[in-house]
């Protein structure tokens, strides 16, 4: 096998292959993490507000803290009850490696409360629960 700039499997050199991938880094400011306490930051918000606003635990949202990524659905909450817009949800969603999936309805119906909420104030993940419940789509947190 031989590729431009290469001979042999042994001998190929990636930068020969792709120029410039060495540039191409992962840099705090693109991560979960970051992305995640700007927004609060940004905000003036206190963690126990936006952990208790979206209905998370403490220890989940002191290990996100700490680095770790949660599940979608934990992300999801956070983007319902942060005061943010659809685009700023949806890129934290994305460096936290997902997305909105628009052939899923539960998806769907949480972008749409995205781009319909206040994006001034925290917002109550049990509100959003109710909407889901009355739509007949799962909810977050348990719902009588």
């Amino acid at each position: 096998m031989s590729a431009e700039g290469c001979e042999g499997v042994q001998k190929c050199n990636l930068e020969d292959l792709i120029p410039e991938l060495g540039k191409i880094k992962e840099t705090s400011e693109d991560s979960f993490t970051h992305k995640l306490f700007r927004i609060i930051d940004d905000n003036g918000l206190k963690d126990s507000d936006v952990y208790n606003a979206a209905g998370i635990n403490k220890m989940v949202f002191s290990n996100m803290r700490k680095g770790v990524i949660p599940k979608k659905k934990t992300v999801l909450q956070l983007c319902l009850a942060l005061p943010v817009d659809i685009d700023r949800a949806t890129d934290l969603l994305s460096s936290a490696g997902y997305s909105f999936v628009l052939s899923d309805r539960f998806d769907k119906t949480i972008k749409k409360i995205i781009e319909a909420k206040n994006t001034k104030n925290l917002t109550r993940i049990d509100v959003i629960d109710l909407i889901l419940y009355e739509l007949g789509l799962p909810v977050f947190n348990n719902v009588c």
